[in-house]
């Protein structure tokens, strides 16, 4: 990476894999989005600015899209209340796209998106845990809009799809770590639904990857 940082946002189009903002210091957080072709090794390198300074948003794309929810823009409460995106085949800053239903830090880590719909959840919104689930359509600026609701409230819970079905799992809740694995169908708004339990329970900001939908 252009810097060492923890918690940037991800999103990719095949292509290229980028890394929105992030921290690379206690209470530091940044504005940069670095970018890597994955087909080819080397460092990563500058594409552009995000609006604000921020880290541990959430995030999504669609095939020419990259999004970025919320995030901390300082610890312990001051939080960015913008939707971002770029457009990933072309390097530079990011633009504003609308408002969070609600502010979102230690939310879900990782991509759920049906390539129309990007849907994020959990985390602090704003100030407490929540079970909340939030989607913007990718190609239409706006705010983002309810989606339904997690099985519990929860932070650092980590997030997957197959471009159908969006998965979370594991995360942190009150002074409990969560071992659900649950899901939603991207395309229609609704609550998750048990799909089962990670391996170890004890598992905070896992991450996960998929194939396509079958």
């Amino acid at each position: 990476l252009l810097s060492s940082k923890s918690d940037s946002m991800p999103c990719a189009d095949g292509t290229k894999g980028i890394f929105m903002g992030g921290s690379t210091a206690y209470n530091v957080r940044v504005a940069t989005i670095d970018f890597f072709t994955v087909a080819n090794t080397g460092n990563a390198t500058d594409f552009g600015d995000i609006t604000t300074n921020a880290a541990s948003g959430g995030s999504s794309n669609d095939a020419t899209r990259g999004i970025r929810f919320s995030g901390s823009q300082a610890y312990p409460s001051t939080k960015s209340n913008v939707i971002d995106y770029i457009t990933m085949a072309n390097a530079g800053n990011a633009t504003d796209f609308g408002d969070p239903l609600a502010t979102m830090v230690n939310g879900s880590t990782g991509v759920v998106s049906d390539n129309t719909k990007g849907v994020v959840g959990g985390g602090y919104q704003p100030s407490s845990e929540s079970n909340v689930l939030q989607y913007i359509t990718i190609q239409t600026t706006g705010n983002a809009q309810d989606f339904g609701d997690l099985l519990t409230t929860v932070r650092g819970i980590g997030a997957t799809s197959n471009g159908t079905r969006g998965i979370f799992m594991g995360g942190y809740s009150g002074s409990a770590y969560i071992n659900h694995i649950q899901y939603i169908t991207i395309a229609n708004t609704g609550n998750a639904t048990d799909f089962g339990d990670i391996v170890p329970a004890n598992n905070y900001d896992p991450c996960g990857a998929s194939g396509a939908a079958s």
